[in-house]
């Protein structure tokens, strides 16, 4: 067994699996930002690491690492619907050309 200093440039020694999440979540968010360029809300990846102590061994540490990510939502045009009398509901279009 190896002993490293836990920095962000050995994490993935220890964690791959989070690390590799951390790396699609942080491409996902920048090319969300291409995409969507008139949206300048922030879009987030954290990376968290949970600590709590190991009970069978006082000197030791349980770390858990855990990867989110927050996007901010598209936003959609509105439609207007309706309930028929039978409680379905309805909504108009318009249809495009090609489709019947």
């Amino acid at each position: 067994m190896q002993t490293s200093l836990l920095t962000l440039a050995t994490f993935e020694k220890v964690a791959p699996d989070a690390a590799t999440d951390f790396q699609k979540l942080l491409v996902a968010a920048v090319l969300d930002c291409k995409e969507r360029p008139q949206c300048d809300k922030v879009r987030k990846v954290i990376l968290t690491l949970s600590i709590s102590p190991r009970p069978s061994d006082p000197d030791d540490v349980i770390i858990e690492p855990l990867v989110t990510t927050a996007t901010p939502a598209r936003v959609h045009d509105c439609f207007v619907g309706r309930t028929t009398k039978t409680g379905q509901l309805i909504f108009d279009f318009l249809e495009q050309e090609g489709e019947s």
